[in-house]
């Protein structure tokens, strides 16, 4: 899977975004107000430019209307046709198709990738880069806009066009950090690139102290990287060695930092290792109750599997060294949101199926197909977008889904609403 959307998918749900206010750019553009986003993203930008908001309130401004957000691609194009020279409509579908495309990719190695969707990706990569160069012509301050070129030059491999547009924000924007970052990602050796290049990078800023932040913050996308090598490879005292240093450099920098940044160094310091062995009857609990929640909840019987799911979780964190203790977090979860479903509780259950798109460490992968009886549930009730983001995290585990995860984004993307239930059973049974 391209770099980028590795890192999107897998760690975006750590960060939390700035609200909108009342403004919501979503509703607004389905609702056909191209004035009121135009008058919107005019304001973010002069904010922008007045630096009275960050970079990442920048991006996050345009957030909503992400390719998970379940938005069509006729409303991009009719707020283009409405506004034909405006740099927020072109930057906005630029964004938009360029997500697209990388979902149209699908997660497997290129050798794996049927050519039909690469050529897919390679259409709206196409159609992305043409509207963020010409954003770069209508805009005298075009930030976002080079972020996400470099991000589609170093999925495509581009190294020039990387460097161009590196060499272009360093000029207009002499101390950002995001133009940077989205350079630095593919420097990592997972990537093509090498430790030796990313302490080259390093060194180009570390003679000037203006950039001391900036440097502590790339030394400790270094050692993050670093620490997830070793955790993948079940060294788990070094990789909190780097862990440990990634958080503490990232400190050093006095500034917000992205927590997404450091995903992997967040997630494996936060969840901790048990102070002591589970028990012989802990671990026998821990392999039983997952068969009995799926009856209870089969049976209807809310009650009891709202007790089965609590306790399932206490003991996944008790025996999170056990190969499955990510799939029974996830599955503690998943009934709880049907638990809150059958209370009529919406924001719960939308709030668990989250908690179980992130039960899974981005390094873990599981041959077990999650149910998806509550995704099924709430795409019945509308929630196509948080649906897609669920879905988005199984993808990062699941990996046996054999291209279905994609076929089913499209399809929600399309307007259909697929039976997720229902074919996965018949995948299951290929």
């Amino acid at each position: 899977m391209p770099p980028f959307l590795v890192f999107m998918l897998a760690c975006q749900a750590v960060s939390t975004p700035p609200a909108h206010g009342t403004f919501d750019p979503k509703s607004v553009l389905e609702a056909g107000r191209y004035d009121a986003l135009e008058s919107y993203y005019a304001a973010e930008q002069e904010k922008f430019k007045a630096d009275a908001i960050s970079e990442s309130d920048l991006a996050w401004a345009y957030e909503p209307l992400n390719a998970r957000s379940g938005m069509q691609t006729s409303s991009f194009d009719q707020w283009v046709g409405r506004y034909p020279n405006s740099y927020y409509s072109h930057l906005a579908r630029g964004i938009y198709e360029q997500q697209i495309g990388l979902f149209m990719r699908g997660g497997e190695f290129a050798s794996d990738t049927p050519p039909s969707q690469m050529r897919e990706m390679e259409k709206f990569l196409e159609l992305a880069r043409k509207d963020l160069k010409l954003s770069l012509r209508l805009d005298s301050r075009p930030f976002l806009s080079l972020s996400h070129l470099i991000n589609i030059a170093n999925t495509e491999g581009d190294d020039e066009s990387a460097n161009d547009y590196l060499a272009l924000g360093d000029r207009l924007f002499p101390h950002n950090r995001q133009i940077r970052f989205a350079y630095f990602w593919h420097l990592l050796p997972r990537w093509g690139g090498s430790y030796p290049q990313m302490e080259a990078f390093i060194d180009r800023f570390k003679t000037n102290p203006a950039e001391k932040d900036f440097v502590s913050e790339l030394r400790a996308i270094e050692e993050e990287d670093k620490g997830s090598v070793a955790w993948s490879d079940g060294d788990q005292k070094i990789a909190k060695q780097h862990f440990v240093r990634a958080v503490a450099l990232a400190k050093q920098a006095h500034r917000s930092f992205p927590t997404d940044y450091l995903c992997s160094a967040h997630v494996f310091l936060n969840q901790g290792l048990p102070k002591a062995p589970p028990s012989a009857a802990s671990t026998k609990r821990f392999h039983a109750i997952g068969g009995e929640l799926a009856q209870a909840l089969a049976g209807h019987r809310y009650d009891q599997a709202k007790s089965l799911a609590d306790e399932y979780l206490k003991l996944a964190h008790s025996n999170n060294l056990d190969p499955i203790s990510d799939d029974a977090a996830h599955d503690a979860y998943l009934a709880l949101g049907l638990v809150a479903l059958s209370r009529g509780d919406r924001t719960e259950a939308l709030a668990n199926l989250n908690r179980a798109r992130n039960a899974h460490v981005p390094h873990d992968r599981s041959a077990v197909a999650p149910s998806f009886e509550l995704a099924n549930k709430l795409i019945a009730l509308g929630y196509r977008a948080e649906v897609i983001d669920y879905l988005s995290g199984v993808q990062q585990f699941w990996r046996d889904d054999d291209g279905l995860i994609d076929k089913w984004i499209r399809d929600i993307h399309a307007g259909k609403r697929p039976d997720l239930q229902a074919e996965v059973g018949q995948h299951s049974n290929r």
